[in-house]
């Protein structure tokens, strides 16, 4: 039972003694029905950003991942060739891949 259950029943026979006239407790009591309804719902809210968050930064993750494997990939291919410009080619090309990672929104 919540607190505010609590309070509705044990006041609910005060009210008569104290004078309070029914309608403005029933006011309030609804009042602090409302606030906690809208706590839960801010509450699912809040989980729903936070997950849409996390499947964001998964998918930002995995691409940099994959930039990562073809940075490396291209740079051992430059380390293999004689060729300056061919290596030149394999560091660009990295650079690129990098770049388009970093620039890229989910």
């Amino acid at each position: 039972m919540s607190r505010l259950e609590e309070i509705k029943e044990e006041y609910r026979d005060a009210i008569r003694v104290i004078g309070i006239a029914r309608k403005d407790i029933d006011y309030l009591i609804q009042q602090a029905e409302l606030v906690e309804e809208l706590k839960k719902q801010s509450h699912g809210i809040e989980l729903n950003l936070l997950n849409d968050e996390v499947v964001r930064l998964e998918k930002q993750n995995q691409r940099y991942k994959q930039a990562l494997e073809l940075v490396e990939d291209e740079l051992e291919y430059a380390k293999t060739t004689g060729n300056d410009e061919v290596r030149d080619m394999y560091i660009k090309n990295s650079i690129r891949f990098i770049n388009e990672a970093l620039e890229r929104e989910g």
